[in-house]
């Protein structure tokens, strides 16, 4: 059973923590992460270890690493959604949902349900869809404890080829049932067509609802959907622009979006690199750049992952034994490529190549390796240049084999202020701006404060700063705050022992403030 987030030590924190009167919230959508697979197993003597569900706890710093041993499997698509607190809700494998006591959610078994699993794949049926990136879920933006989960649907097709046919929806109430939930519609399509296997999404400029885009299969052009007030729509005029290409069995890649929305990246190995600009209000894409992937002879012809570092610089590709950065502000994108991992032959217990790629709310990016491998691979510092961004292989140690990171979007993202969509126009109230939670721990300090700030503040409003104050009011500590993460870990050891107060301002405006004991 998962383990609720209830945290000794942060609650008897917030008896040290002062807070002024602004209006506060914490978006903590995506800080627990579940992977692992063959549950059923537990520990097998011929590998020496233990299948299950190795979990990633990231309302803790650094990342709290446990396992358990649920009756579920993400062999690849994989997603999860935690409440405000941290709490997880409920998780997904795309074809069974499970709240937060692994029970079934009501009427949300064998979901995606198919002849992919009853005739190509039968083991899907208990270690779920294989595809990655394949699965999103979202609070409904008109009931506030309903959710959307969308996914990529496999099918055979062709004459019995596996492909994706379609994006199907299912809407969640964690209301109904007594509150274990309710699945009250179910293995609803809204896209019928050939797709790549993957997806991703961007907030919308109002901050409320989403966008949601893929890619029509063998072809230069994208999909898009709209999730909003009404329900999920979709957007009937396909932008195409970039590479294009038909090679069969070419479909599946890695989608990356900026963490402020402003660009989408999508790429594989047939396709190269596509980089465009994307508008939050309208859903366009536009500017294609391309960028053909350097031969790597010795990476083979696979998928890998993607990601963009948390100040939107960086690309980040992983292509097996290689992952490459590339500068999203040079004149020359491609040419600023720089190797900044090699893979070094770990093996744990078959080898941790670089495969599927997500940012963290920590700010860091996290690589799986593929399949049955008890290891992620770390980019601590994903917005430096090159080998400053600290990539560290089999950086995280997991306590059981894992198929593949989560897929998440960047839920902290606010509203476009002063844009043209700046407006729901629906009577319905918007994301939260401009306010922050913040928690201070541990409190009593010794080594370090952990400033955990949870941020779904609109960061086009401008820059948010941390001041650390001593009893005098002198300013002992001043830096910004990371964009769209959630933690700051300061080094405390030289302080005198006292307390400090910390505040958190954008230009000369106090957004929240704290304080914590140094002994």
């Amino acid at each position: 059973m998962i383990k609720l987030n209830l945290h000794p030590v942060r609650i008897s924190t917030m008896a040290f923590l002062f807070f002024v009167s602004i209006p506060t919230i914490a978006q903590k959508e995506d800080y627990n992460w579940l992977s692992g697979y063959n549950s059923n197993i537990g520990y097998d003597t011929g590998w020496g270890f233990y299948f299950g569900t190795s979990i990633l706890d990231f309302n803790n710093t650094p990342v709290a690493v446990s396992y358990d041993s649920l009756e579920i499997n993400f062999y690849r698509t994989n997603t999860s959604y935690s409440s405000n607190d941290g709490t997880i809700l409920f998780y997904t494998n795309g074809v069974h949902i499970r709240n937060s006591l692994n029970k079934k959610i009501q009427n949300a078994d064998s979901i995606n349900w198919g002849p992919y699993i009853t005739n190509f794949y039968p083991p899907a049926a208990t270690k779920g869809h294989l595809t990655t990136q394949g699965v999103f879920a979202f609070q409904s933006p008109s009931a506030v404890n309903q959710y959307y989960i969308i996914n990529t649907y496999l099918d055979t097709v062709l004459g019995g080829s596996v492909g994706v046919t379609q994006i199907r929806y299912h809407l969640l109430d964690m209301d109904a049932n007594a509150g274990h939930g309710l699945l009250i519609e179910r293995d609803l399509s809204i896209l019928d067509d050939l797709i790549n296997w993957e997806m991703t999404a961007v907030r919308h400029g109002n901050g409320r609802d989403w966008w949601i885009i893929s890619r029509k299969t063998n072809s230069n052009c994208y999909h898009r959907l709209l999730l909003d007030h009404t329900g999920l729509n979709y957007l009937p005029n396909l932008y195409c622009g970039g590479t294009s290409i038909t090679i069969p069995n070419s479909d599946v890649g890695a989608f990356a979006a900026s963490p402020d929305g402003s660009r989408v990246a999508h790429f594989s190995i047939f396709t190269g690199i596509n980089i465009f600009d994307f508008d939050r209000c309208s859903g366009e894409l536009s500017n294609p750049i391309n960028i053909p992937v350097p031969n790597l002879i010795d990476s083979g012809f696979s998928a890998g992952g993607a990601a963009i570092s948390p100040n939107g610089r960086f690309l980040y590709i992983g292509i097996i034994k290689y992952v490459l950065q590339y500068d999203l502000q040079a004149p020359d994108i491609a040419a600023s490529v720089d190797t900044v991992a090699v893979y070094d032959g770990y093996q744990s217990p078959i080898g941790s190549v670089f495969y599927t790629m997500q940012l963290g709310p920590d700010g860091k990016i996290y690589e799986s390796c593929g399949a049955t491998e008890t290891v992620y691979h770390v980019i601590n510092y994903p917005d430096k240049k090159g080998d400053s961004c600290g990539f560290v292989q089999h950086g995280i140690q997991l306590p059981s084999p894992s198929g593949g990171v989560p897929n998440f979007p960047n839920y902290r993202l606010g509203a476009l202020s002063g844009s043209a969509c700046d407006t729901l126009g629906t009577g319905l109230t918007s994301s939260p701006s401009g306010r922050i939670e913040v928690g201070l721990y541990p409190n009593p300090a010794t080594e370090f404060v952990v400033i955990d700030y949870a941020t779904a503040a609109d960061w086009s409003k401008g820059e948010l700063h941390l001041y650390i104050y001593d009893t005098k009011g002198a300013v002992i500590h001043k830096q910004p705050l990371p964009m769209y993460s959630g933690f700051q870990k300061i080094a405390c050891t030289q302080w005198p022992n006292g307390v400090y107060q910390a505040t958190i301002k954008r230009g000369e405006t106090t957004i929240a403030t704290g304080r914590v004991v140094k002994n």
